[in-house]
């Protein structure tokens, strides 16, 4: 009986994927064998400008030196292979990402927009409103927006105070206003004419 060591050769290789032999005999005894490695769990259609490796030789040269000259390039071609499977798996999750960043950009970009009309809108209700003098009234539209930008935040608190010293005016500030100095000189006089008039 002949034993071989041919498939325990084989089974040392470090390959995935399906190592396809296609042997034939050649003119004056020499054969060619053709071996392909194909690894169908691969995803890259460039995979299939991989060609063949073939062997040609005398029955004894390729005994001697088939698998020692297989061995290196099925590895390689198999790594190879592994390679452009991870490489699409990346570009795929790269498409995935690339597709939910456009969704996610493009309803960010809405919301911002929502958000700035409304600003606007109340910015452009308040103007008029104060223009009719209607302070308070202005001053309730601006106060009623929520959710306002990090951009408009000072300007619109700014905004409110001018309107709250229209409308309601601090007692308790430092410098009187000229309508206020008059009503005090008004009950100062009216104080004085009560004291003559009792005396």
């Amino acid at each position: 009986m002949i034993t071989t060591n041919f498939f325990t050769e084989l089974a040392d290789m470090e390959f995935t994927g399906d190592l396809h032999l296609t042997i034939s005999n050649g003119k004056d005894g020499i054969m060619v064998v053709s071996a392909l490695l194909r690894n169908n769990e691969c995803r890259d259609d460039a995979k299939r400008l991989i060609p063949p490796m073939i062997f040609r030789g005398t029955a004894e040269k390729l005994n001697e030196a088939f698998l020692i000259d297989l061995k290196k390039p099925v590895e390689k071609v198999s790594e190879l292979l592994c390679d452009m499977d991870v490489f699409m798996e990346q570009v795929e999750q790269a498409k995935k990402n690339s597709a939910m960043e456009k969704d996610r950009n493009s309803t960010e970009k809405k919301e911002r927009d929502k958000k700035d009309k409304k600003y606007n809108d109340a910015i452009q209700k308040a103007d008029a409103l104060e223009k009719d003098g209607k302070w308070k009234d202005a001053w309730l539209v601006l106060n009623n927006l929520a959710n306002v930008d990090k951009e408009h935040v000072d300007t619109l608190r700014k905004r409110k105070t001018d309107l709250r010293q229209k409308f309601a005016p601090d007692l308790f500030a430092d410098g009187a206003t000229p309508e206020k100095d008059e009503q005090i000189d008004e009950v100062d006089a009216d104080l004085d004419e009560m004291q003559e008039e009792q005396f």
